[in-house]
């Protein structure tokens, strides 16, 4: 009897731990089953997130190189509306240092300054000062790029002789100081933001410069104007005319005529091809325009001084000028002047709000 119920507790034991372990193994295989799922699902949910955000990282790339596109755009415009602004007390673009764009030229971008170089009218002298003291000046009576050397022999000849005389000329009367036409030519005006030129009509300013035909740049022009009745007489020295103030009116002023010297280097149709046309007071050019030019041009890294002026022509003699007499033939030929593009256009600029000068 107690054998049997032992036997029977064995087999019951025996049952409960085959069941239990069979129970743990459902168990395990359930949970087993339930982690792979969510692993899946973790791994799904992974590869969208990478997904997306590898997708979102070149949008961002993509935006980016957009927006550096735009602010390099927004930099160059900058810069060419800031060039005048150190006048007003603002922010000078040669200041930006800290912009890659910036390469030093105070000169904007979008205008270049023309010199309608008027004989008698100091042009020559104006010229070399510029070349002198600013970068980019391009002239028939000098250019920026070796004015240092040019002034440098002038000074060595002025401090043996007291004269300039003619340095390393090409062929007659030409010089560093005296450039040929066909050389400027070639040289081109790519690398100016001013030119100075003498020529004998108005037709060169038109042909390379007229609606901003050059590169789409805006030519602003500049018009010396002296006092007619002064610069008539200077330009009768340079041509060794006297003036004789007995004579009949006819003969009086043919002579007068006489005396021009290319009086067509300005003329009425660069008005109509030109948007900006200034004039400024020959007397104030060595002072108030330099002034106002050194606002818009680069100072040059080496300045040769003092600069020695180049004569064109033996000084006046005014106790010979009878005209200077002649209070009431001096209106006469003043109003004869008139009648000519250059005085007419000078007459009407100068104390206007085109003249450099009056401000």
């Amino acid at each position: 009897m107690n054998i049997d119920i032992r036997m029977r507790l064995r087999d019951n034991t025996i049952k409960i731990i085959v069941g239990a372990i069979a129970l743990s193994l459902v168990i395990f295989s359930m949970f087993s089953s339930l982690m792979d799922a969510n692993t899946k699902n973790l791994l799904a949910k992974n590869t969208v997130i990478t997904t997306n955000s590898t997708t979102s990282s070149i949008t961002n790339t993509h935006q980016q190189n957009d927006e550096l596109t735009l602010l390099r755009e927004e930099i160059q415009s900058l810069r060419k509306q800031l060039n005048h602004s150190s006048a007003s007390g603002g922010i000078n673009s040669d200041e930006m240092t800290d912009v890659a764009f910036d390469d030093g030229n105070k000169s904007e971008n979008n205008i270049m300054y023309g010199h309608v170089h008027i004989a008698k009218t100091g042009g020559t002298s104006l010229n070399g000062i510029l070349a002198n003291r600013f970068e980019r000046v391009c002239g028939n009576k000098g250019y920026s790029y070796d004015a240092y050397n040019s002034n440098e022999k002038a000074k060595k000849v002025f401090n043996k002789t007291g004269v300039f005389m003619i340095i390393s000329a090409e062929g007659e009367n030409y010089n560093r100081d005296k450039v040929r036409d066909n050389i400027m030519k070639e040289i081109g005006y790519e690398d100016c933001d001013y030119v100075s030129r003498e020529f004998p009509t108005s037709s060169f300013w038109i042909d390379n410069f007229a609606h901003d035909k050059f590169h789409g740049i805006q030519m602003e022009l500049h018009v010396p104007c002296r006092d007619p009745i002064d610069h008539l007489l200077s330009q009768c020295n340079m041509r060794s005319q006297n003036l004789d103030c007995s004579s009949s009116k006819d003969v009086y002023f043919r002579a007068v005529q006489k005396c021009f010297v290319k009086m067509n280097r300005y003329e009425n149709n660069l008005q109509e091809s030109f948007d900006s046309i200034k004039c400024y007071d020959f007397r104030e050019q060595f002072t108030t325009y330099i002034d106002y030019m050194g606002e818009r041009l680069q100072e040059r890294r080496f300045i040769s001084e003092p600069y020695i002026k180049r004569e064109t022509n033996e000084p006046r003699n005014k106790t010979n000028e009878c005209l200077l007499q002649r209070p009431d033939l001096m209106n006469i030929t003043r109003k004869f002047l008139l009648k000519f593009d250059y005085y007419k256009f000078c007459d009407s600029c100068i104390g206007s709000k085109n003249d450099i000068t009056s401000r």
